[in-house]
């Protein structure tokens, strides 16, 4: 039970610490591990909670950060915000939290949404389409990017390599011997799609494999469409013998396709898809997976935003390029 009116000096008196210290680790500044634990067992016993209202007229701060992204519906996202969240919380913040619905036009009310709350700081993943007003809010309020880099905008991001992360979801399968290849993508959606869509296509050419646009699916970043664009893929005479699926709705898209196709993995077809690790063990046979590491995304999305808001005296922008993994599971069979 929290209590209103137990004031930072008894939990400093109580830690043995300095009152200072206690606001330094309250305002996610590094305090020593030994005071960390002692502030933190004060807190729990004696049921501190900080005055939000009258800290943000001190500071004039909300102690609050807005994140936009495209959907609740996808796991992706939802893993982000639950690390970010973790991570604004530990230090003193809080999240407004709203997603656009992979609407341009909404994702343009949601930011003003967001922006008209006087948030300290935006993470956002865009759609690349409003990025004249992404830039403007962001002269006026710190802003990340997250994901979907949209081209020449000049802001802090994070996001793992994409087109490396194309290129090595291919090269899995052509070290294996494959060259009927198929590639299930969302390249005219989202920049990211559209990077992996190039690493595949470079991947082909660098090892003189002929580019086969029938053998290219495109859906709209759901398991339906994805489905349908798989099971035409793998309904032609001349089917790939792998796939590569660019995201992971369109994962569990492609895979209903072969289900219901009834075709087996891998004994009929390979395929190496992205994201969700936990679910790629699930599967039978266990999925081959490019695994983004979300954890890390999200913390470091929190480290950036906290940075600038505040009002950290650097000015050169970060692009934070998170390594993703191979999950290497057994759903690529070794052509001969």
């Amino acid at each position: 039970m929290f209590d209103k009116d137990i004031t930072m000096r008894e939990v400093a008196k109580m830690a043995g610490v300095s009152i200072a210290t206690v606001s330094k680790y309250l305002d996610g500044i590094k305090v020593k591990d030994i005071n960390k634990e002692r502030i933190e067992k004060s807190i729990e016993t004696l049921g501190y909670r900080r005055n939000e209202i009258a800290r943000g007229l001190k500071t004039r701060k909300s102690y609050t950060i807005g994140v936009l992204v495209p959907s609740f519906k996808h796991v992706f996202f939802m893993e982000i915000i639950s690390s970010l969240e973790d991570y604004l919380q530990a230090r003193g913040y809080s999240a407004i939290i709203c997603s656009y619905k992979e609407s341009p036009e909404e994702e343009d009310k949601k930011l003003s949404f967001i922006a008209n709350k006087m948030v300290d700081g935006i993470i956002v993943a865009s759609t690349g389409k409003n990025n004249d007003k992404i830039e403007k809010i962001s002269r006026q309020i710190p802003t990340v990017l997250i994901d979907r880099l949209p081209e020449g905008m000049e802001l802090d991001s994070v996001s793992i390599d994409n087109f490396k992360a194309g290129y090595e979801a291919a090269k899995i399968l052509i070290e294996k011997g494959h060259t009927n290849i198929g590639l299930i993508s969302a390249a005219e959606v989202a920049d990211t799609l559209r990077k992996r869509h190039e690493g595949f296509i470079q991947a082909l050419k660098d090892n003189n494999i002929k580019i086969n646009e029938k053998k290219i699916g495109y859906s709209n970043l759901n398991f339906s469409e994805a489905m349908t664009a798989s099971q035409k893929i793998l309904s032609e005479k001349d089917r790939p013998t792998a796939l590569v699926v660019a995201n992971y709705d369109m994962t569990i898209g492609a895979i209903m396709a072969i289900n219901k196709l009834g075709l087996q993995i891998p004994e009929d077809i390979s395929i190496v898809g992205f994201d969700n690790l936990e679910l790629s063990k699930i599967i039978k046979p266990e999925l081959t997976i490019i695994e983004q590491p979300v954890k890390v995304i999200g913390e470091t999305a929190g480290r950036l935003i906290l940075e600038r808001a505040k009002k950290d005296p650097r000015t050169e922008i970060k692009h934070e390029v998170i390594q993703f993994n191979i999950h290497n599971g057994f759903s690529v069979k070794q052509l001969k």
